[in-house]
This record gives C-alpha cells, sequence and structure tokens, in this order.
C-alpha cells in the first residue's frame, strides 16, 4: 500500500486486533516487562506507515510480516506481528514473542556517538 500522497503521513489508521493476536500479546504482557511497549510501537508504526515490513501471500487481503528485534542486552523479546490493511484500518491478527536471543538483536546504532 505504497502511496504517493505527501498529506498520507498526517492520517494514521485505526489498529485493531484479532482476538488470537490479543491473547499472544496479553500473554506477552505479562511475562516481559516492556511487551505492551514493544505491542504499542509495531501499532503506531503501522498505523503511520502500513507498507512497513514485508508483504506476504499472494492473495487479497495482503499480508505483511513486521519484525521488531530488541536491542543488544536488554534482555526483550523479538516480537513479530502480521497485520493486514483496509482502506483505514489495519488488522493484528497474528503476534508471537519469542525469547531474547543475542543472534537476532540489534545495536542500537542511533544512540552511539563520538565524545568530543
Amino acid at each position: 500500500m505504497a502511496t504517493k500522497d505527501p498529506t498520507a503521513l498526517n492520517r494514521a489508521l485505526t489498529i485493531f486486533e484479532e482476538f488470537s493476536a490479543s491473547e499472544e500479546i496479553d500473554i506477552a504482557i505479562k511475562q516481559y516487562p516492556h511487551a505492551h511497549d514493544m505491542i504499542e510501537a509495531a501499532k503506531w508504526r503501522i498505523a503511520r506507515q502500513p507498507d512497513c515490513g514485508i508483504e506476504i501471500g499472494n492473495e487479497e487481503p495482503f499480508h505483511r510480516i513486521l519484525k521488531l528485534p530488541p536491542l543488544k542486552n536488554s534482555q526483550n523479546p523479538t516480537l513479530i506481528v502480521r497485520f493486514y490493511v483496509n482502506e483505514h484500518e489495519a488488522i493484528i491478527d497474528w503476534a508471537k514473542f519469542y525469547p531474547y536471543e543475542e543472534s537476532q538483536a540489534i545495536s542500537p546504532a542511533a544512540f552511539i556517538y563520538k565524545r568530543q
């Protein structure tokens, strides 16, 4: 759903969770201290950039996968979300949190700077 409309960034989609995704998210929130923040970050990104992630499948509705890897040494889980987009909403129909693995973690490049 890539768009060339410059005003599109000013409009955010409404995000809905299907029941099975909500159940998985609720379980993860009890298990991981930052799971709530992670899913909210994913929703924020999907709402404002619905063409984020990787498109999968070849039948409508076209699904996308968005992965939020943890930062190195954070001990946060990896979050993978599957969603599809309608005209004014995005529906998360699957979400999975995977335990922290160093091999999945990324360096916080945005936080690295040179001291002068």
